[in-house]
């Protein structure tokens, strides 16, 4: 499988695969961002979740990282 990147020029043609990091979308972000402030619990960690374009192995590796620094919180 090979993925070939193009420029996303025509929103009535083609659907953004990605985030497109623009003023308003970037406004979008904060806002669900800061909606998530309260929750102890809650992890914004992924493509979706932070709105930005990951290779998997860095996101499988920002996973891991969370999870191990989530286990020695909770070791004390």
């Amino acid at each position: 499988m090979k993925e070939n990147s193009r420029p996303y020029e025509d929103p009535d043609r083609q659907i953004p695969y990605y985030a497109i990091l623009n003023d308003e979308n970037i406004q979008h972000y904060e806002r669900y961002k800061a909606l998530t402030e309260s929750l102890p619990n809650f992890h914004l960690i992924g493509r979706l979740a932070e709105y930005k374009y990951y290779n998997m192995d860095k996101i499988v590796e920002n996973a891991l990282d969370l999870s191990q620094e989530l286990v020695e919180k909770a070791q004390g």
